[in-house]
């Protein structure tokens, strides 16, 4: 860098200082600029951007909520409407139901074809078929469509109890792919949008049409702000969690359907046959006239007789009680009457040889019998359920037999006999349990799912969640300490705590993170954020440390123990102690006043102040982003006109305290804060000179048996500070072995020699002038210029200022925290908070107190022999020089001014005065560094 290079700003005033560029935009329609004014329209988008449109708008219709409403009441159907059905309906509303059915087979297909096209991913995955199973298991409930495959493929579903377990075990599958449905929805948390449906749809209902936009436009609104506010906290839950989610899920979804399928297969059922065999019986006596109850069924043996034959063996009135038996043979006893009577299976139709009628096989209507009558019901008197007939042929059971000698026989082939009961108790207890099932098994997955994924969850889920959300937050902002607050895992392990259980690995991981993050963020400091943050944020393993560096206007100040070797070599090991109690206090006065510890040199310290805001930073360096162009010059230091007070003395221009401002200053909202920021950077270093001196631990080292030999009993920590503001290179320097993060350019130079300047004028702190015009009015009222010097390693000369302070040491405030205000005893410290930083330098007790016994004649008496100083009136200057040191003895830059003066000036014996060199131009060259 040239030593006299000049700071280059750019800044696009406010304020009505610049005018905006002139822009054409092409004028909009009248719709269009209502939309635009709404403040949530978008530019619109190029025609290959179409399709992703759309598909964002079906996604979203499918997952609004009156698709999920229509969806859920439809499944809600599926999974209960055949058995309601069954048992609440008579058998003339199967036709709403079947069309029902009919309605959800249709919802349900078009769903899954829509989620196969939309969604990612979905289609053959698990839920895909559990959905296509779903949609396929309604099929079996519809009339109109299993008749008419039944009759194609020759089933005679009257006579086959294989339908009737196979039926069972449809509504068993049905149940259990709705079931796996509904889970779904709900581990989506796709049903809560329709809990309060009823609610919101009526609500709408009153909304007039603008106050249906603007309550859309609320929500959006409401809707960004806590996505923002979310993304801040906490990451979204991981791609991890939603597989090990689904996973569980699948798993007890597959497991439940595994035993309800199973388990009826490995149990024993007893099956009730008296009805087939009282229809054995009944066909055989009822077709035999022979007078032996042994004779076989052909009666070859033997003469037939009439009923009414004395010699018969089965009467006429036996013969009717048996039928009559047979037709009451579920009769219950003592026990509580069903919808049919006293009967639990009542006959409704009997075709059987009629013993009265010879035994000629035909449908018996009526049987009278001195225990009852029978009579049977005409409309359900066929093989088939006709329409007719009252009840569902699921209702009825129908019970056919066939000889025995008839199989093997085509002579007799057609003869069989059939009975036909009534079981609509049965019907019914069947289809309440079947609900009662579907209901149990709804419960079981969504409670197996939660309850299965509850400590996976908690234990592996949440933890790698909170350290993915620990490591992007570190990305995000490496500055700050992540927050990883979660009340239900912090409630789990204090339960694990208080049990006396060793700490969870996984809370081992994220507390390792958390000091990782907290190392790094201690290890780079500010200048490193990007680095933390870039290497966070790839998903790569390698460190990319090749990052290119910013620009950044900063504050810099250096702060450097005094006497440091000296104290190493008495000290020894005991050093690093010592070096890291100052480094706490300086640490941490410059943290809590705005500024970060960017480098500790052993015995120094760089300090930065720092601009956090990239639009701050543009502005100061002069990229504006609205304009790019040829910066704007403006030299470091300001030069003034040389002018004169009526006096005689030099004016303050001639002084160079004239209070301009740089051009990057003229921006209002930036040199406020930048203004802050600099009576910030001040503060702190007053307060680490207060703190360092009230130190109890660090005042104990003058009784140290290691230092007294070196530097007797009145050692005390001194420190000198230098200040300086300016532009600078913020990045990362080394290698892949080692990284340091720190700040490059001719302005951080400029802060150190200033430090190492305060040896030469006996101050504990020298600012620059730059620094100096930055400051509050009230800051830089309580400084005074010392000197105007070329900077080694500079060849622009520069004003140098320091802030004074005298050598008292003051008790500590009770409560005081290190590096905090201390208001006067009549104010809060609140209140002077509220003020403002520029009041600390006229409120704040440790200033106002190490300011003690600098009086306004030391201060006009000084002006003044720095104005003949700088005039080259050294003469004077020294007379001016001894008067500020009987009112201040010990000045160091008194002493030191004077000092100089005489080491280079020359006597002028003629006019008994002190001259400067011949070359003098009001500055000095500084040549320490």
């Amino acid at each position: 860098l040239a030593a006299d290079e000049e700071m280059h700003f750019d800044v696009v005033p406010m304020g009505g200082k610049k005018q905006p560029k002139a822009t054409s935009t092409p004028p909009s329609s009248p719709g269009k600029a209502s939309v635009m004014s709404a403040g949530h329209a978008h530019p619109p988008q190029p025609a290959e951007d179409a399709p992703k449109g759309i598909l964002e708008k079906s996604i979203a219709i499918m997952e609004g909520k009156y698709v999920q409403t229509i969806m859920t009441l439809t499944t809600v159907f599926a999974l209960f409407g055949e058995d309601m059905r069954l048992y609440s309906f008579p058998k003339s509303a199967d036709h709403y139901f079947y069309a029902l059915f009919i309605f959800s087979l249709l919802c349900f297909a078009t769903e899954l074809t829509i989620n196969s096209i939309i969604q990612e991913g979905y289609k053959w995955s698990f839920f895909f078929w559990l959905d296509l199973v779903a949609t396929l298991s309604l099929v079996p409930d519809i009339k109109y469509f299993i008749d008419p495959v039944n009759f194609l493929l020759g089933i005679d579903t009257s006579t086959s109890s294989v339908n009737a377990t196979a039926a069972r075990a449809g509504r068993a599958s049905r149940a259990g792919t709705r079931a796996g449905r509904i889970v779904r929805l709900v581990r989506l948390v796709r049903l809560v949008r329709v809990v309060n449906v009823t609610k919101c749809c009526s609500r709408e209902a009153e909304l007039t049409e603008e106050e249906k936009e603007l309550k859309r436009l609320e929500e959006e609104e409401r809707q960004r702000t806590k996505n923002a506010h979310d993304a801040q906290r906490r990451v979204e839950a991981s791609r991890l969690g939603k597989i090990l989610s689904e996973q569980t899920t699948r798993r007890v979804i597959i497991g439940v359907l595994c035993v309800l399928f199973v388990l009826p297969n490995l149990s024993y059922e007893e099956s009730d046959n008296s009805g087939y065999h009282g229809l054995q019986q009944l066909f055989y006596y009822g077709s035999s006239f022979c007078n032996t109850p042994n004779a076989d069924f052909a009666c070859k043996y033997g003469l037939p007789h009439s009923s009414n034959d004395s010699n018969a063996w089965l009467t006429t009135e036996g013969w009717r009680y048996m039928v009559y038996a047979y037709a009451t043979s579920s009769k219950t006893q003592g026990e509580k009457e069903s919808s049919t009577g006293d009967l639990a299976k009542p006959l409704l139709w009997l075709r059987i040889p009629d013993f009265e009628e010879g035994g000629r096989i035909h449908d018996i209507r009526r049987v009278e019998s001195p225990q009852g009558t029978w009579e049977a019901d005409v409309k359900c008197d066929s093989f088939q359920t006709r329409d007719e007939c009252k009840w569902r042929e699921s209702e009825v059971e129908l019970v056919v037999f066939t000889p025995e000698e008839c199989l093997s026989s085509n002579a007799c082939r057609e003869i069989n006999v059939a009975a036909k009961f009534l079981k609509k108790d049965y019907s019914v207890q069947s289809a309440g349990m079947s609900m009662l099932t579907t209901i149990f098994i709804v419960f079981l997955l969504g409670a197996g799912a939660m309850t299965f994924s509850k400590d996976t969850q908690t234990l592996v889920i949440e933890p790698i969640e909170k350290m993915v959300n620990i490591v992007k937050q570190l990305a995000d902002d490496p500055l700050n300490k992540p927050e990883v607050v979660d009340e239900d895992y912090e409630e789990f392990a204090a339960m694990n705590r208080k049990k006396g259980s060793n700490q969870l690995e996984t809370s081992m991981l994220e507390n390792t993170i958390l000091k990782i993050g907290g190392l790094l963020q201690v290890g780079f400091g500010e200048a490193g954020a990007p680095i933390i943050g870039k290497n966070m944020s790839n998903e790569s393993g390698d460190i990319d440390y090749m990052i290119p560096g910013r620009k950044v206007i900063a504050i810099y100040g250096f702060a450097e123990i005094q006497d440091f070797q000296d104290i190493t070599e008495c000290l020894l090991e005991e050093v690093m102690v010592f070096v890291n109690k100052i480094a706490r206090i300086v640490h941490t006065c410059v943290h809590e006043w705005g500024g970060a510890a960017n480098k500790n040199i052993g015995d120094a310290f760089l300090l930065v102040w720092l601009l956090l805001e990239t639009e701050d930073q543009k502005k100061l360096i002069g990229v504006s982003e609205s304009r790019q162009g040829t910066p704007v010059k403006t030299p470091l230091v300001d030069v003034a006109p040389q002018t004169r007070t009526p006096e005689g003395h030099p004016s303050d221009d001639e002084l160079g305290l004239t209070r301009t401002r740089s051009k990057f200053l003229e921006e209002k909202d930036v040199s406020e804060r930048m203004t802050e920021l600099a009576d910030r950077a001040l503060v702190s270093f007053i307060k680490i000179i207060a703190e360092i001196r009230r130190a109890s631990d660090l005042s104990a080292y003058a009784k140290h048996p290691k230092i007294i030999p070196k530097f007797g009993l009145n050692y005390a920590v001194h420190i000198g500070f230098g200040l300086h503001c300016g532009w600078s290179i913020e990045g990362a320097i080394g290698s892949e072995y080692k990284i340091d993060a720190s700040y490059l350019s001719l302005h951080v130079n400029i802060a150190a020699r200033l430090q190492s300047a305060t040896k030469q004028y006996g101050v504990d702190l020298l600012m620059s002038q730059h620094m100096y015009q930055t400051l509050s009015p009230k800051a830089r009222d309580r400084c005074r210029q010392l000197d105007v010097v070329m900077l080694k390693g500079t060849k622009t000369p520069v004003g140098i200022f320091c802030f004074d302070v005298n050598k008292k040491i003051f008790a500590t405030p009770e409560g005081h925290m290190v590096g905090q205000m201390i208001p006067p005893n009549e104010m809060t410290m609140e209140t002077l908070a509220a003020k403002g930083v520029d009041w600390m330098f006229l409120m704040d007790q440790d200033i106002v107190n190490l300011q003690k016994g600098i009086s306004l004649e030391f201060q006009s008496t000084w002006r003044q022999a720095f104005a003949f100083y700088i005039e080259g009136e050294w003469t004077r200057a020294l007379e001016m020089l001894q008067k500020c040191l009987a009112l201040m003895p010990g000045d160091g830059p008194s002493e030191a001014l004077a000092l100089y003066m005489k080491s280079q000036g020359t006597q002028e014996e003629q006019e008994h005065r002190l001259a400067p060199p011949a070359d003098w131009s009001g500055s000095r060259a500084l040549h320490a560094k």
